[in-house]
């Protein structure tokens, strides 16, 4: 693997501050900063720290004059000039000292990717879909796609693979997709079928109803006459018989203010030249003109802040319709227990029970939660059952921090300690394959731990 250099560039500029007749002066700053302040990347590069001494409004580059150290040498080492050297994963404070004074930075490495497992595809004539997969790391855990992998196709008149792993069929065959990623080459033999399009089913999502300045994404699904079903949505143009109450963007929909309840028709029309062509659908929407009358919130009852990040979801009733809102702000309460993101992602940071409330106009909604500081105690893998070979089930994985449990299902790496007897997929996570008679045990790695075992028989 390539090594990649991270260099630090650092301006700072400060301005005096003059106190007012009479006051105490204002104490001079004199501190070290290392920079850059916190740095979350792979083992097996290098990172270039520097070191600032700042005086009052001055700063001095003291770089290769500190004396810097590392905490943990086995993910990281660090020279006399402030060069890191990544060595495994794991999390580091790289501190540097000068005339007295100290200054760190946090330094989170992830393990190197050592495979990559690509999931199965097949597709008809014209259909483009994402090669799914993920990357699998030196520290035994599971990482999507990161933009450094490179694709290929084995024969692009069959199936052609853009520059981001979009696999479009382009003629009846087979052909092998690859994915390369330093220096690491993984194959999945895509079946591309010519078979015709024989129906269209447009839907919306949240739903047809939506109230005022509400948006929807709406999609179209082929059925083709072997059985596949594929989101052709790319293929259609969108428009609406009423431009008044809807504006349309591509797939998304917003309705505007109206006075009363209105309906309005869209229909989807089928690109030339593509297998939608000559294709159309319809598809209602009403737009809803109730107005906003309560906000329903719904968070986790108990939680722990060993565990994972939830989801704060609001749903906003107008009328007889409930649909899902994006508040203009959410507060807890008492802070330091939770932080809610923009897109309703909740961190959990401290024990006690917080209130959330979410404000959207003159509306407000409120939810509560009790967290703990328990720690993880488990993962216990749930779906077993019988098997014959070619026969598949579905696993589930549940973390346990305490009595809060949640579904890490997708968050795990699985691993199978016999692939001759039966394989179990990442892609479609806990999915396991049997291939022949046996027993085989199935591993979830959580954290990166071998967390929870589960042993199946594959019976002849």
């Amino acid at each position: 693997m390539n090594k990649t250099l991270i260099l630090v560039g650092f301006v700072l500029s400060a301005s005096a501050c003059t106190p007012p007749a009479g006051r105490d002066p204002v104490p001079r700053l004199d501190v070290l900063q290392v920079v850059p302040g916190s740095v979350r990347t792979e083992a097996g590069g290098v990172v270039q720290f520097g070191a600032l001494r700042i005086v009052g409004p001055d700063s001095t580059n003291v770089t290769g004059e500190a004396t810097w150290r590392s905490n943990a040498p086995s993910v990281l080492t660090i020279s006399a000039t402030g060069e890191a050297t990544l060595e495994g994963p794991g999390v580091a404070t790289v501190t540097a000292t000068f005339d007295g004074k100290s200054g760190s930075s946090e330094v989170i490495v992830t393990g190197r990717v050592v495979a990559v497992e690509l999931g199965e595809l097949s597709l008809p004539v014209g259909v483009t879909r994402a090669l799914s997969g993920v990357l699998i790391t030196e520290d035994d855990r599971r990482r999507d796609f990161d933009g450094h992998e490179t694709f290929g196709s084995s024969d692009d008149r069959i199936a052609s693979v853009s520059a981001t792993g979009e696999v479009k069929g382009e003629g009846a065959g087979t052909a092998t997709v690859t994915l390369t990623r330093d220096g690491r080459t993984s194959s999945r033999q895509v079946t591309v079928v010519d078979t015709p399009l024989m129906a269209v089913t447009p839907a919306a999502d949240p739903g047809a109803r939506l109230p005022s300045e509400a948006t929807v994404h709406v999609s179209v699904t082929g059925t083709f006459a072997n059985g596949m079903q594929e989101d052709i949505t790319s293929l259609f143009a969108v428009s609406a018989s009423d431009d008044t109450a809807v504006t349309l963007d591509g797939a998304s929909v917003t309705a505007s203010a109206v006075d009363t309840d209105t309906p309005v028709t869209l229909t989807f029309t089928g690109a030339a030249r593509t297998v939608a062509a000559g294709k159309t659908a319809t598809l209602p929407l009403t737009v809803v003109a109730a107005p906003l009358s309560a906000l329903k919130l719904t968070a986790p009852m108990t939680a722990s802040t060993k565990g994972e990040s939830s989801r704060l979801q609001v749903v906003g009733t107008y009328g007889s319709l409930e649909f899902p809102v994006s508040p203009d702000d959410v507060t807890t309460d008492p802070e330091g227990i939770a932080s809610v993101a923009r897109d309703g992602t909740i961190s959990w940071l401290a024990p006690g029970t917080v209130t959330f409330t979410a404000v959207l106009g003159e509306v407000e909604g409120t939810a509560s939660t009790t967290v703990s500081d328990a720690a993880l105690t488990g993962v216990t893998i749930g779906g077993g059952g019988a098997l014959m070979p070619g026969g598949t089930l579905s696993l589930s994985a549940t973390a346990a921090f305490g009595a809060v449990t949640q579904d890490v299902t997708s968050l795990v790496l699985w691993k199978s300690t016999a692939p001759a007897i039966a394989t179990v997929s990442n892609v479609e996570p806990g999915q396991v394959t049997a291939k022949a008679a046996g027993p085989v045990t199935i591993e979830a790695y959580y954290r990166g731990v071998r967390a929870g075992t589960l042993t199946l028989t594959v019976a002849p």
